[in-house]
């Protein structure tokens, strides 16, 4: 008796070494980034306020960050951003993240999950979908994966047209720094009254 008592105490503590073990993993990668988000949020307070007016959008962005507009996109580049160009014209990102927001539409579609699918018949390998509110708007978000920086898009649908958030960024984490000001930025996004 006193032998199967030994034995069960001893795996309730093996089992128990590895709870600790691997809860400490797994606590410590959730607050790897805590202290950079904590600054981020203090620092948001010093951030400008981008509004169009023409979309029916606004967010906040770091006052750091550098904004441009065309008719069809409002890109925010981080301090840091440098590309090139292909002959082709296509650009080649070399340092640093932007954001891009398209201010048209991506057509007409009945709902982003429609658009996925168009998509990955095209074959575009779209991975780690996940839900998200935008600005209380219902969207998805996503990795476009391929060879090259990381890019993640957030489509979501508002007034019937399928509209676009993309991050694109050269960092290896997902959980950089421009991760998390994008993150941020778009904790921040929402729509106004045209």
């Amino acid at each position: 008796m006193k032998k199967a008592l030994f034995i069960i105490i001893v795996v309730v503590l093996i089992i128990l070494a590895f709870g600790v073990f691997f809860g400490w993993q797994y606590l410590a990668e959730i607050f790897k980034f805590y202290p950079e988000q904590i600054k981020t949020q203090n620092e948001a307070a010093n951030w400008k306020t981008y509004t169009n007016t023409q979309h029916g959008f606004e967010f906040k962005y770091p006052s750091n960050w550098k904004l441009e507009q065309s008719d069809l996109f409002t890109i925010i580049k981080s301090p840091d951003f440098k590309s090139s160009y292909y002959e082709s014209g296509a650009e080649l990102l070399v340092n640093g993240s932007k954001i891009r927001i398209l201010n048209s539409n991506l057509g007409r579609f009945s709902s982003v999950q429609e658009y996925i699918n168009s998509q990955e018949e095209n074959g575009f390998n779209l991975s780690d979908r996940k839900q998200i509110k935008i600005g209380e708007v219902d969207s998805v978000e996503y990795y476009w994966g391929y060879e090259g920086p990381v890019e993640l898009f957030v489509n979501f649908i508002k007034d019937g047209y399928l509209h676009q958030i993309t991050f694109v960024s050269v960092a290896e984490e997902r959980n950089d720094k421009d991760y998390s000001i994008f993150k941020e930025i778009l904790s921040t996004f929402k729509f106004i009254n045209k």
